[in-house]
């Protein structure tokens, strides 16, 4: 069992599962967030590491995976809890690999702590607003790249909000992540959807272009039925931030924050960071100790 130097608790499979504070700063100050995942089981515990030859380990990060491998990895990551949710299951963008497959990779990753990098947000432009964000019919809405975490819960945001699902309603719109700021100033899109971390820079470069409009999610929608599915799910975690906290990190930049209370509430992302499951247990204590 890896020692562990954060507050953690047990999954129902015995596995130890540390809760991280995640700290977003802002100019002058800080805002700390609390994410309890310990609530999740083992299946929502695992990081992605693909495996070659048994060998070597493809090293996985916020918004790009697979990008690389080598004989020398320690076999350490991070990852957004969903995909190896999906990973466990053999679904999704992982349907190529099966459920047997899947569940085997999977079984051997285990997770030393969690953070909580980036909350979901929905933006547009001053100068073609979204009257309503409950009504979102017909518009073009950026809600993440081709394939992955992101666009699952850019998704899930939109039908949150309007009961649309993509396709049904509204036109999704994709691209990479370094495309995603091009796309969405050069008039790609109607509105956007994104998980982001405080600041984030990619909403100041694209207030660049003019000022700009973000919309937490709104309360009541947030504690319907549907709204504590999405927060609950496989790799989301709640996330509420002092809304002036919020619209102090952007001060200056052109954007402008709306909420109906005094704190911005979404889902967010949750990462885990991740290692073998064979990784010598005083290596992963010594790697939480110096995150932590």
């Amino acid at each position: 069992m890896l020692k562990t130097i954060l507050k953690g608790s047990r999954c129902s499979t015995g596995s130890i599962c540390c809760v991280r504070t995640s700290n977003a700063y802002t100019r002058n100050h800080h805002t700390r967030f609390n994410t309890a995942l310990h609530r999740h089981d083992i299946s929502r515990c695992l990081g992605y590491c693909w495996y070659r030859n048994h060998a070597n380990y493809r090293g996985c990060n916020a918004h790009k995976f697979s990008s690389s491998s080598s004989r020398r990895a320690p076999g350490y990551g991070t990852a957004p809890l969903i995909l190896p949710f999906l990973l466990s299951r053999g679904i999704g963008p992982y349907s190529g690999v099966g459920p047997e497959k899947g569940a085997e990779l999977s079984s051997n990753l285990q997770a030393l702590f969690f953070n909580a990098g980036s909350a979901q947000m929905f933006g547009y432009y001053n100068s073609n607003p979204v009257s309503d964000i409950r009504n979102l019919e017909g518009l073009r809405i950026w809600n993440g790249p081709p394939r992955g975490a992101a666009l699952t819960s850019g998704r899930a945001m939109i039908q949150l909000l309007s009961g649309l699902k993509e396709g049904e309603g509204y036109e999704g719109i994709q691209n990479p992540w370094p495309d995603a700021v091009s796309s969405i100033t050069g008039g790609g899109a109607d509105a956007w959807t994104i998980p982001e971390g405080l600041p984030s820079g990619r909403e100041i470069a694209i207030a660049a272009a003019g000022d700009i409009t973000i919309h937490d999610v709104p309360s009541d929608i947030l504690a319907s039925k549907l709204g504590q599915q999405i927060v609950n799910a496989p790799g989301h975690a709640p996330y509420s931030v002092p809304v002036d906290e919020y619209r102090a990190a952007y001060a200056g930049n052109g954007i402008t924050i709306v909420t109906d209370d005094d704190t911005f509430d979404s889902f967010a992302t949750a990462f885990g960071q991740v290692v073998n499951s064979s990784m010598d247990e005083e290596l992963a204590y010594q790697i939480t100790k110096s995150i932590s």
